[in-house]
């Protein structure tokens, strides 16, 4: 019976790694949909769609209002994902987050977060420090310096999914800048609703266009991110 279990669990986890990207926000139309879910950030606010965006079209963001909401117990590709490896799943996981921004006026933003700040990404203006915050109090600090309004910028963070003792990897334009050992993958992914655009939905609002959001199911390579980024950030838009 335990061979035949973990058969089938080989079997579903061979499938996942096949689609391997698990959740899409690309913005190549106006409605904000993750096609591989079937399921619309709710409660957008004050987003516009922009058809001459990043890669294809881009949601623009007003730095002051603007945020959408996702809720990952609603997708069943995430939830699959965790409710098919194991015990210790949360530890277990590998994955990566892929996304691209490109400011129109400075300050500070948050491309994503949730309230435990177990899955959060920040750039403070002051201290031009771009901040992952992981699940089990680790985080990452990177000083990426003063933004360039009208700069692409490709940020990937990779969880390499050991138990117990995750190395999460940042990485800026496909070239790897910082790290943090001895966290596991965000456990806000089996529980809670992620804010798209801001912090606490009012506060720390991106500013300017956002494209090309992944949640990945396995950890890209350092050949991989820099494959991605660079075909990204020549507008080339990676589906799998």
């Amino acid at each position: 019976m335990a061979g035949d279990f973990d058969e089938m669990r080989r079997l579903i986890q061979d499938n996942l790694s096949v689609q391997r990207i698990i959740l899409s926000h690309s913005y190549n139309n106006a409605d904000l949909v993750d096609s591989i879910n079937g399921y619309n950030g709710s409660n957008p606010n004050a987003i516009v769609y922009n058809p001459s965006g990043i890669v294809g079209g881009s949601a623009t963001f007003n730095g002051t209002s603007s945020y959408y909401q996702i809720d990952p117990t609603a997708m069943p590709k995430v939830q699959q994902l965790f409710n098919t490896t194991g015990v210790n799943a949360v530890d277990e996981v590998p994955a990566t987050i892929s996304l691209m921004y490109r400011p129109n006026s400075l300050g500070e933003f948050t491309p994503f977060y949730n309230g435990a700040t177990t899955l959060t990404l920040a750039y403070t203006s002051y201290n031009t420090t771009l901040r992952f915050y992981g699940a089990s109090g680790k985080n990452i600090a990177y000083n990426m310096g003063a933004l360039i309004i009208g700069e692409k910028y490709h940020i990937t963070l990779t969880f390499s999914g050991v138990a117990n003792g995750t190395s999460v990897r940042m990485y800026i334009n496909g070239n790897y800048v910082a790290t943090s050992s001895g966290s596991n993958f965000p456990s806000a992914l089996l529980t809670g609703v992620i804010t798209i655009g801001a912090r606490s939905i009012l506060d720390r609002n991106l500013r300017g266009d956002l494209d090309e959001l992944k949640f990945w199911n396995v950890c890209l390579t350092d050949a991989e991110v820099l494959d991605l980024a660079t075909k990204e950030l020549a507008g080339i838009s990676v589906t799998s």
